[in-house]
């Protein structure tokens, strides 16, 4: 139904709608959307704050674990009960579940009985309410003759809160629903159930699991529906449940997988959280119930309380007399008169009025028809607000699983139970009908609109209550304002102009613009409504026709032309339209205001009859309506068109459509605008779509700034904060002191709008919607008090007005003194209905003008309204070069533009067609103050150039050194500016070796030399560069695109006599940087203004594409004079802009350069000159040959204008050697044209600026940066006014930076001598780097000789005789799995400070078919150190726990025991503990077998056995466990925190002495009486294709080479410094070469002898440096990550007390490589032993094998295992060798595996 209530015209009121008091009154149980979101931020909290140990005591949601760890995948099957306890009835059924049936190959037959509880046992003992499920049970297996002999699983709904430490136990929290069984709260109920059925007996019932009813629900839905994982119930109560990640779920052990936790988040806000949404009726309804100040949420939505919710609003509404004439009877009064059922029924869709006129009937009430709909719209609110919240729940709940699984957009079922949910007719539907309100234009339209889709459609005219006419008269003057007038502008500045002069007169005013917020029009219209408010006059815009009532007795229209926007987004001024007089002129008289009456008419007497004709014309009726391209469509074509930007495919996809005539293809210029602006940014198609949609002002550049970087900040998956936000808008913010601070702040406003806007569309990522609408309030009070003020802020804008407005007169007077005025605005015309008087046209270029010079904000005096002042010759310039003007937001503008332009020159994708060529020059570092030496430098860059000797000093100056400069200036003949190239460089060459001839500089010694040259070239070393073309009137042939380094080289070598080697070549603003660097450390920008333009600055390494290496920084030469080359600047040009450029030797080229450069300022000032002339605008008209003249005007000019004293004089002798005779308006005038566009110059260069710091701080993550500029140029330095103005437009552009300025003192040769300087400090640094870390880069040679000493180290070990420092440990494992293990065993893993302990099930025959289940238990601190009796005690305990957890206590499972310590084994089942490590030192344990302490402490405890049937170590679990994956696995690897590895080797090879050989023979069965056992393990290795010889694994304790000395060649002084400080000097020296627990400690001391040698750091040794495992292995990973930028390198430096540099940073990085580079390499040449040797054993000439791998510093490290396998395959060529990382819990199932082997050799 589309019920569409369509005005006849503006001027109605309607007679109220009964539901309209009815929203009045529950105003606030409406819940927007923002308020939605924000209590959706609230709920997201308070689940973390649930899940979290140390916050749930305090949680309002207790997050319950349910230890459902999966939701159904289809397979299940099999005969259930399930018994169904949560109100005053349960059910008892039968589930039988069938594989191969149903929608996921499975269906469920149910077969139930319901059992009515008796209310005495609701609040009887606990005991009788559980023997009577029980006896219920019973005779339900009676009845449906299901066998009482079986053993029946049971599943055990209870829909009461309960603590559940397992899936079959559950602590009883609180009762609900009316129940109140005593003796059960704190108790089991599975055990009370367990009992009651015991107690009942005749039934063998197993309880396998306890769930309340929201789990059953979700899992119910989940059966029959993959992607449900959320459960809901919205019935007498409510509740939701969710799978989550269990690594969050605290109180429960382990981090695997997923765990369902049941919110019971009826609890929300019991702690206060929705404090700001609970209404008088909810306050009163919790007093009223059984447990006030609890389930608070609940007694908001759920059907016990919905009902209840509705009868304290309608009572309260009568007793207010608002219904029923005030009458209530007795019915009304009564608790639980009205349910939820009644609500249901109210709200039906047909017989929704009838039901609740029965209802009220039934109440002993007389309903009205108004009552009837009114209480129906009461219980329609009520119940819409429960859905609303019951929403927000659910959106944080579904937000809470995106951000746990990392995705942007979630596909996701919910599963929903409840009688509210089922019953209620419109419970989340939308609404059955849609009321519109508009203009008669609009009915047709929309009855064919609706015809499309089969709507039907009603429509209701009204007319208007008061009468309106149009008077026949003008107002005229401002003294002729009455109270109650309202004045109707189309433009801010004219009312600030209007209300400044209405209180100019002692009449207050209320203003009211539309983009003021929302609050400040409404207190205005409160201020101007109220009756003893003085304000009786209302300013404002056409913003009032848009839904304000306000008591205005007269609209004056101001105006009848407003600015509008054309089709193709163009601006015009365009008489106001029929429908926009009517609605501007119905707020006159509104009904229910004081006036009974309303009067419209003009200000203006010449505005009145064009008024009247416009009223007088019908509403044009409206014919189509706009489509715009959806999401989905757009992404159709993005399919088709991967790299086609988002504004492209809007233009393809609008070329291509078509639609009916019904419609047609909105404007998607502000849609486009938006996407070009963050096209650069990252972001996914959908998410770009959304942003673009955005409805902001693109006019607005603050704005417009914000949405830049709100996208990029989304971009980084990063979420909007409000401190975030805070810290852009400058937040907290001040009252405005001028118009300008006025017009700032609504654009604030405007930007938390938008963050609003976006939080609804993305509720992770712009979180805090309450904060930032608590921050809009608080600015709405600001702009208030602003708006309140308004005309102080409009004398504050303009100081320069101080006497108050004189009376208006007549316009008749002026009209016949400006027809010249008149005939030249730009206005006239446009009216339709005939052509507007002299006075009109008048009073429209005033208008005009005013509304092109915000900034100026001069408000003439004048003694009429109508008259026009003598005019400041300065106004007239600034009205002829408005455009040259250059306003903040603009200025952001261009820097945004510019920011675009430099990424897109960075990309190697898009540097060919960037303007912006961002050239690398390969300076890497500026001074640090530590260079020294003696350089020569030549500068080439004009007609003239310059050779110097520069003498660079340790010790002196401000940074510890000083320069010297020798120089002497050669002019370049005009000749050689266009001969030929090589002309040019010999006349260098020699004028170079004149210089050294004349100050006795030595021919013989070599020289270091830096060239500047100062044109645009491509370099790919710092020692060469390719001229790419020439510029400032160079022209020498034969160089471009050729090596000007090597023509210079060239000349030399051709001139002879001198050796001279050209270390750097730069360009002049490279070097300037450097001159100011050498002063000051934070200079890393360089600025020329002069004859031409440029800026360079330190970019990182990793953004510059044509750049190798993504280490450290590079200095970037923008050569940004070229900026607007590709039509970047085109909305900032002027016709005189073009007027140069045309006329210019590179037409299109040097854009920005011609814009601000001192080789055009001139001419500039020169050509804005001669067309005001030439209009008459200066010296009457009269033009001077000489002022037709190119370059008469010169920058030096420019100057000399602008000087403080004698800048006037100076114009006018200019003027006069013009050959002009000026006034001295022309003088005034001239000078202020040459003020404009040096200003103009100043600031597109600040604009070029703020976006080079903006990057610079971008690219270092930093809120605030300091940073210097170094800046040389003729303009910058000559110009008196040049330097303040830049400073302070930066100033203003970037308040967060704190920026300097440098002068450059010495030019830019000392800056190339700087770079050179700077060059060769760096490769000396580089020198000793290299020379420290050469030890830790081992040859193929070094690593082949480990390989080596390893393979002899493995042979000595196995031998029975004679030392070795590897132990070769046999471990009695004799095989590898082979597929056949199976059965279930127990696994128990101790290394360290956890204990784990699993059951593995292994399946025969299925290689893959294993499953753990595991259970981590803490090893305490007490216990580690206590003695061996109370550690095995505390492990027996623990497996004790497990085994009950897993209802397996009665079993006698076979057990593997990983002991991850020293061990000597004499069999597979004992150990005898050598030594303790890893902080155990527990008494009595070593040198007592360590199986034989475990067993005891078993029989100790008494409560179960085991089959203990193996001990091994990690490594060997490792091997075993990744070999029943892969059957070639053979060796173990562990290469963590410590190292070692383990292999099979064959039997025979093994020559231990005679009593391990004796264990040996026992353990392999091999003795004396069991050949034939051994020859059935041959026969099986035949058929299974391995060697005939039997193996056993050897752990070898690799760690120990080098022991014996035979790595002394390889080991460093910061290995022996490491090995010494120990707690094992001299043991262990291949592990502290290779394992993680040393090569932190390595880096450490490499570190801290850099530092020493003044080579990191700054050669400050810290304390942090001296402490011995500060620097972690963990930190190596983490520096070496590829991901991971120098910043972030910093930032783990800082946290270790380590303030680095970026150099420093890539230093560290360095070592950090270097020490695990080599520690990988040695476990690549020890593995590249061990399979040569496997190899040869074999006999085979290429072997493939596995190796099984386990440890953190193999898994984590980003290099170290590539750089392993890479060694092994080199040092091994014969073999392939494959590495397989071990899974989680690989030690423990490895352990398992042996154990199964063990008992398979047993049973043989």
């Amino acid at each position: 139904m589309f019920v569409v209530h369509l005005v006849a015209s503006f001027f109605s009121k309607l007679q109220e709608d009964p539901t309209k008091k009815v929203d009045r009154f529950l105003y606030a149980m409406h819940l927007h959307d923002d308020q939605l979101s924000d209590i959706a931020a609230r709920f997201l909290a308070e689940m973390k704050k649930g899940l979290s140990v140390e916050s749930n005591a305090a949680a309002a949601l207790k997050m319950l674990p349910t230890h459902v760890r999966s939701t159904p995948d289809g397979s299940e099957k099999g005969q259930f009960l399930a018994l169904d306890l949560g109100g005053s009835r349960f059910k008892v059924l039968q589930v039988k579940v069938r594989e191969g049936m149903g929608i996921r190959r499975g269906g469920v037959e149910l077969v139930e009985k319901t059992y009515p509880i008796p209310k005495e046992l609701h609040i009887g003992r606990g005991t009788e309410l559980f023997d009577h499920v029980s006896e219920s049970l019973k005779d339900f297996l009676h009845e449906k003759n299901i066998s009482l002999e079986k053993k029946h699983p049971l599943a055990f709904t209870f829909s009461f809160p309960c603590e559940q430490a397992t899936l079959n136990q559950g602590l009883l929290l609180n009762w609900s629903k009316n129940f109140r069984a005593r003796g059960l709260q704190g108790k089991d109920v599975v055990q009370a159930l367990r009992g009651a059925i015991n107690k009942t007996g005749g039934m063998d019932v197993e309880v396998l699991a306890m769930v309340n009813d929201t789990v059953a629900t979700m899992m119910t839905c989940g059966f029959d529906d993959q992607y449900c994982e959320v459960g809901l119930i919205i019935g007498t109560g409510t509740n939701a449940c969710y799978m989550e990640e269990l690594r969050n779920v605290d109180l429960v052990e382990g981090d695997e997988g997923r765990m369902c936790v049941n919110t019971e988040w009826g609890a929300f806000g019991d702690d206060g959280a929705l404090k700001d949404y609970i209404t008088e009726f909810d306050r009163d309804l919790d007093a009223a119930s059984n447990n006030p100040g609890k389930q608070i949420l609940e007694k908001m939505v759920s059907g016990m309380y919905l009902g209840e919710l509705v009868r304290l609003v309608v009572l309260k509404m009568a007793k207010l007399g608002l219904l029923f004439e005030g009458h209530v009877s007795d019915a009304l009064r009564t608790k639980g008169t009205i349910t939820t059922e009644h609500v249901a029924a109210m709200e039906e869709y047909k017989n929704g009025l009838n039901n609740t006129r029965n209802l009220l009937v039934d109440l002993d009430l007389t309903p009205t028809s108004d009552d009837c709909v009114a209480v129906q719209h009461v219980s329609t609110i009520v119940s819409f607000r429960s859905s609303n919240l019951v929403a927000a729940g659910l959106a944080a709940i579904l937000t809470r699983i995106k951000q746990n699984r990392n995705l942007r957009t979630l596909r996701i079922t919910v599963g929903v139970d409840g009688t509210v949910y089922k019953m209620h007719p419109q419970f989340g539907l939308c609404a059955e009908e849609i009321h519109v309100c508009g203009e008669a234009a609009a009915i047709d339209f929309i009855r064919e609109l609706m015809y499309t889709t089969g709507e039907e459609v009603e429509v209701n005219t009204y007319k208007r209550l008061t009468p309106c006419s149009i008077l026949d008269h003008a107002v005229e003057s401002l003294d002729n304002l009455r109270p109650g007038d309202c004045i109707v502008c189309f433009s801010k500045n004219d009312i600030y102009s209007i209300s400044r002069q209405i209180e100019a007169r002692g009449l207050e005013c209320a203003v009211i613009y539309g983009s003021l917020p929302p609050g400040t029009k409404l207190a205005q219209a409160k201020k101007f409504n109220d009756p003893e408010d003085p304000c009786k006059i209302l300013v404002a815009t056409d913003a009032i026709g848009m839904g304000l009532n306000l008591s205005i007795k007269r609209i004056i229209f101001n105006s009848l032309i407003k600015p509008n926007v054309n089709e193709k987004g163009e601006k015009q001024m365009e008489t106001i339209s029929t429908s926009q007089a009517l609605q501007i002129s119905g707020r006159a008289g509104r009904f229910a205001s004081v006036f009974k009456e309303g009067e419209v008419t003009t200000m203006y007497r010449d505005d009145l009859p064009v008024l009247k004709e416009i009223l007088s014309h019908s509403v044009d009726p409206i014919e189509t309506a706009g489509l715009h391209p959806t999401a989905e469509q757009i992404e159709m074509f993005a399919y088709h068109l991967p790299d086609a930007t988002l504004s492209n495919l809007v233009d393809i996809f609008v070329s291509l459509s078509q639609v009916d005539g019904m419609y047609f293809v909105c404007n998607i210029e502000d849609f486009k605008f938006l996407a070009d602006m963050i096209q650069h940014i990252p972001l996914n198609l959908r998410s770009r779509y959304v942003f673009c949609t955005a409805p902001i002002n693109k006019k607005q550049p603050f704005v417009c700034t914000s949405f830049l970087k709100f996208a990029r900040q989304f971009s980084r998956d990063e979420p909007l904060t409000f401190d975030w936000v805070g810290r852009h808008v400058s937040w907290p913010l001040s009252e405005p002191k001028n118009i300008k601070d006025l017009v700032h702040l609504e654009a604030v406003h405007d930007v938390l709008d938008l963050y609003l806007w976006l939080s609804y569309r993305f509720m992770d990522m712009f979180p805090d919607t309450g904060l930032v609408r608590e921050a809009q309030r608080e600015l709405d009070d600001i702009i208030q008090q602003g708006v309140r003020n308004i005309t102080r802020l409009i004398r504050a804008t303009d100081p320069t007005i101080t006497n108050p407005l004189q009376t208006q007169g007549s316009r008749g007077g002026q009209a016949g003194g400006n027809n010249a005025s008149a005939s030249s605005n730009p206005l006239r015309g446009q009216r339709g209905s005939g052509e507007m008087d002299s006075s009109l046209a008048s009073r429209l270029e005033f208008s005009w003008w005013f509304v092109l010079h915000i900034k100026m904000f001069v408000v003439h005096l004048v003694a009429s309204f109508f008259s026009k002042l003598q005019e400041d010759p300065t106004k007239k310039v600034d009205r002829f070069l408005y455009a040259m003007h250059l306003h903040d937001d603009q200025l952001s503008d261009i820097a945004a533009r510019f920011l675009a332009e430099m990424k897109k020159g960075l990309s190697v994708e898009s540097n060919a067609a960037a303007a912006l060529k961002m050239l690398p020059t390969h300076v890497r570092s500026t001074p640090d103050g530590s260079e020294k030496g003696q350089f020569l430098a030549l500068d080439l860059g004009g007609s003239r150039f310059k050779v110097l000797q520069v003498k660079v000093r340790e010790g002196m100056g401000i940074r510890r050194g000083g320069v010297e400069l020798v120089e002497k200036t050669y002019p370049i003949p005009k000749e050689l500016h266009i001969g030929r190239g090589t002309e040019l460089f010999d006349h260098v060459s020699e004028s170079l070796k004149d210089f050294l001839h004349e100050k006795n500089i030595s021919l013989e010694k070599k020289h270091p030399l830096a060239f500047t040259f100062s044109f645009p070239c491509e370099q790919a070393t710092l020692n060469q560069g390719l001229l790419l073309n020439w510029s400032k009137n160079f022209r020498a042939r034969g160089l471009q695109g050729k090596d000007v380094v090597q023509a210079l080289r060239g000349a030399i070598n051709k001139t002879g006599g001198m050796d001279v080697e050209v270390l750097a070549m730069v360009n002049d603003t490279v070097a300037t940087m450097m001159t100011c660097g050498f002063d000051d450390q934070y200079c890393e920008v360089g600025l020329i203004i002069g004859t031409g333009t440029n800026a360079c600055y330190m970019e990182e390494l990793r953004n510059v594409d044509l750049v190798e290496g993504d280490e450290g920084r590079m200095c970037v030469n923008t050569e940004w004079g070229a900026f607007g080359d590709d039509g970047a600047l085109k909305d900032y040009i002027t016709e005189f802009d073009r007027d140069l450029d045309a006329a210019s030797n590179n037409p299109g080229k040097q854009i920005l350069e011609k814009m601000v450069s001192g080789m055009y300022l001139g001419e500039l000032v020169r050509l804005v000159v001669l067309k005001m002339a030439k209009l008459g605008l200066l010296f009457e008209g009269h033009v001077s040959d000489a002022l037709r003249t190119k370059g008469t005007i010169t920058t030096e000019h420019v100057a000399a204008m602008e000087e403080y004293k004698n800048g006037l004089n100076n114009t006018r002798n200019l003027l006069v050697d013009l050959d002009l005779t000026p006034t001295s308006d022309d003088c005034v005038a001239v000078q202020h044209v040459s003020t404009i566009v040096s200003f103009r110059s100043s600031n597109l260069v600040a604009a070029g600026l703020a976006a080079i710091l903006t990057r610079i701080k971008q690219n270092r993550n930093l809120r605030t940066l300091r940073i210097t500029v170094g800046v040389d140029g003729t303009v910058y330095k000559m110009h008196p006014q040049y330097p303040k103005r830049l400073h302070k437009v930066v100033w203003r552009l970037l308040p967060e930076c704190h920026v300097r300025f440098v002068l450059s003192d010495s030019g830019s040769s000392k800056g190339a001598a700087l770079v050179s300087a700077v060059a060769q400090r760096l490769a000396l640094r580089r020198r000793q780097v290299d020379e420290t870390l050469s030890p830790f880069r081992l040859s193929q040679e070094q690593l082949q000789l480990v390989k080596t000493r390893m393979r002899t180290g493995l042979e000595a070990g196995l031998k029975s005789k004679g030392p070795s420092a590897i132990k070769m440990l046999p471990s009695f494992v004799c095989r590898t799995p082979d597929g056949t293990e199976y059965g279930q065993y127990l696994a128990l893993d101790l290394g360290g400070t956890n204990f784990r302990v699993l059951l593995v099930n292994l399946k025969q025959g299925l290689q893959q078919n294993s499953r753990l289940y595991h259970k981590i238990y803490t090893i305490p601190l007490e216990i580690m150190q206590g003695s061996g009796e109370e550690l095995f005690d505390h492990i027996a305990e623990c497996v004790s726990d497990f085994l009950d957890y897993m209802g397996m206590k009665n079993a006698r499972l076979p057990a593997g025991f990983t002991f991850s310590f020293p061990c000597e084994q004499t069999a597979i089942d004992t150990g005898t503990l050598v030594s303790w490590t890893k902080g155990f030192k527990a008494t009595d344990c070593e040198g007592h077998d360590v199986v034989s302490m475990l067993r005891e402490a078993i029989k100790r405890r008494n409560e179960f056995d085991l089959d203990i049937a193996a001990v091994v170590n990690d490594t060997v679990a490792t091997m075993m466990s990744c070999a029943y994956e892969n059957p070639q696995c053979e060796i173990g690897l562990i290469a963590g925190t410590g190292t070692n590895v383990c292999y099979m080797e064959e039997l025979k090879n093994i020559e231990k002495n005679e009593q391990k050989t004796e264990n040996k023979e026992r353990a392999e069965g091999t003795a004396e009486g069991e050949e034939d056992k051994q020859d059935d393990g041959r026969e099986r290795e035949r058929k299974e294709g391995h060697a005939e010889i039997p193996k056993m694994c050897i752990n070898t304790e690799w760690g120990g080479l080098g022991d014996d000395g035979s790595l002394d060649d390889i080991i460093t002084p910061y290995d022996i410094e490491v090995d010494q400080n120990s707690l094992n000097p001299g043991k262990q020296r291949f592990e502290k070469l290779t394992s993680g627990m040393y090569l932190g400690e390595v880096v450490r001391q490499v570190l801290l002898d850099l530092t020493r040698g003044s080579l990191l750091f700054r050669g400050h040794v810290t304390e942090a440096l001296k402490t011995p495992g500060i620097f972690q292995t963990k930190y190596l990973s983490q520096i070496e990550s590829d991901r991971l930028a120098l910043l972030q390198v910093r930032s783990i430096l800082q946290q270790l007390g380590l303030d680095s540099t970026c150099d420093d940073s890539i230093i560290v990085k360095e070592v950090c490589g270097a020490v695990s580079r080599r520690a990988a390499q040695l476990c690549g040449a020890g593995m590249a032993a061990v399979v040569d040797k496997i190899r040869e054993n074999r006999g085979l000439d290429h072997l493939n094998i596995t190796v099984g791998v386990d440890g953190t510093l193999y898994k984590l490290h980003p290099h170290f295992s590539g750089i392993l396998q890479e060694t092994a395959r080199i040092l091994a060529p014969q073999c392939n060798v494959t590495f397989l990382p071990s899974e989680e819990g690989g030690g423990g199932k490895g352990a398992a595996l042996i154990t199964a082997v063990a008992r398979q050799k047993l049973e043989m």
